[in-house]
C-alpha cells in the first residue's frame, strides 16, 4: 500500500509528444537516473528544451521567410516601375532634359551620403531607363527647368562639402514653382537598414544558464530590428514610386509622348500624360496641341 500510494505521489516521467517539426530533441530524453521522482523531473525539462527550440525553430524559419519576402517584393517595385538594381558608370554629368532644356546635371556626386537617398539620386541612378527620351536620347523629366539649375548647383555644393544638404532658401521658398518640386525631389527616405551588431556576450564570459537566455534575448531582438528595419526599406520604396509615378513612363506609347512649343524662342516640353491630366478645355492643352486653332497672335510668355 505505501509503496503504491508513493508511485502515486511521483510526478509522471510519460513522455510527452515532440513539438512538430522539431529537428533536434533534447539529449535529457535519453537520460535515466532509476529514480522517478527525478526522471520526471529531467522529463519536464526535457519537455520545455524542446518547446523553446521548437519555437526558436519557427521564429527563425518565420524571418527567413519573412526578409526573403521582402526583397522581393522591394525587388518587384523596381523593377516593375522600370528601374534597375544597381547603378551603372557614373559619368562626372549628365545631360537630362528638363521641361525642354537640356542641362548638365551632376552624376558621380548622386552616391554621396547626403544626396544617395534623396529622391532625385534615386530617380538618376536607378530609374533613369524608366525616364521619357527626348529625340537626343536624353532623359526627360517633366519639371521646372530653374528648379532643377538651383538643385544642380546644391547637390555639387553638397558633394564638395559645402552645404549640408538639399536646401530651398528665400524666396525660392514661398514660390510654388520651387517649393512643389522641392518637396518631391529633395525628400530623403530611410532606404538604409542599421548596420548589423551582433548580441553582446554575457560579462565576463557568464555561460550560465540566465546569462546565455539574456545573449538569446538580445539576439532575438535584434532579428526583430532587422526585419522592421527591411519593412521600413520597403515602405519607403512604396514611398519612392508612388513619388516617382508621374514622371516615369506608363508603357502608353501615346502618354509618353514628349510634346513641344516655342514660347518666345524657347522651347518648352512636356509629355502628353501631364497635358491629359489637365483636360482638353484647359489652355496649355490647346497651346501644345498641333491639331488646334492656332491662338491669332496671342503673345505666350514662358511660366513653370
Amino acid at each position: 500500500m505505501a509503496a503504491a500510494a508513493a508511485a502515486a505521489a511521483a510526478p509522471s516521467s510519460k513522455k510527452r509528444k515532440l513539438p512538430a517539426g522539431l529537428a533536434d530533441p533534447s539529449s535529457l530524453r535519453e537520460l535515466t537516473s532509476g529514480l522517478p521522482t527525478i526522471d520526471a523531473c529531467l522529463a519536464a525539462v526535457a519537455d520545455s528544451l524542446d518547446d523553446w527550440k521548437a519555437s526558436v525553430q519557427s521564429a527563425v524559419e518565420a524571418a527567413e521567410l519573412e526578409a526573403k519576402r521582402l526583397v522581393d517584393e522591394i525587388k518587384g517595385m523596381i523593377e516593375g516601375s522600370g528601374g534597375v538594381l544597381e547603378h551603372g558608370i557614373l559619368e562626372e554629368y549628365l545631360r537630362l532634359n528638363v521641361g525642354g532644356r537640356v542641362l548638365s546635371f551632376p552624376y558621380e556626386a548622386l552616391v554621396h551620403p547626403e544626396l544617395h537617398n534623396t529622391v532625385v539620386a534615386q530617380m538618376l541612378l536607378y530609374f533613369r531607363a524608366a525616364l521619357p527620351q527626348d529625340a537626343a536620347g536624353n532623359p526627360f523629366v517633366d519639371s521646372f527647368d530653374g528648379y532643377f539649375d538651383r538643385l544642380a548647383d546644391q547637390v555639387s555644393m553638397v558633394y564638395a562639402g559645402q552645404l549640408g544638404g538639399l536646401v530651398l532658401f528665400d524666396p525660392e521658398a514661398a514660390d510654388p514653382a520651387h517649393a512643389e518640386p522641392h518637396a518631391i525631389f529633395a525628400t530623403k527616405l530611410d532606404l538604409t537598414p542599421p548596420v548589423n551588431t551582433p548580441a553582446t556576450p554575457p560579462a565576463g564570459n557568464d555561460r550560465s544558464l540566465e546569462g546565455l537566455a539574456d545573449v538569446a534575448d538580445r539576439a532575438l531582438a535584434g532579428v526583430k530590428r532587422r526585419i522592421m528595419a527591411l519593412r521600413n526599406t520597403k515602405w519607403a520604396y512604396e514611398k519612392l514610386i508612388d513619388f516617382l509615378g508621374p514622371f516615369l513612363k506608363s508603357g502608353n506609347v501615346e502618354e509618353d509622348t514628349i510634346v513641344s512649343v516655342q514660347i518666345r524662342g524657347e522651347t518648352v516640353s512636356t509629355v502628353k500624360a501631364t497635358l491629359n491630366r489637365l483636360g482638353t478645355n484647359h489652355a496649355l492643352y490647346n497651346r501644345f496641341d498641333t491639331d488646334a486653332v492656332a491662338w491669332s497672335g496671342a503673345d505666350v510668355r514662358k511660366t513653370s
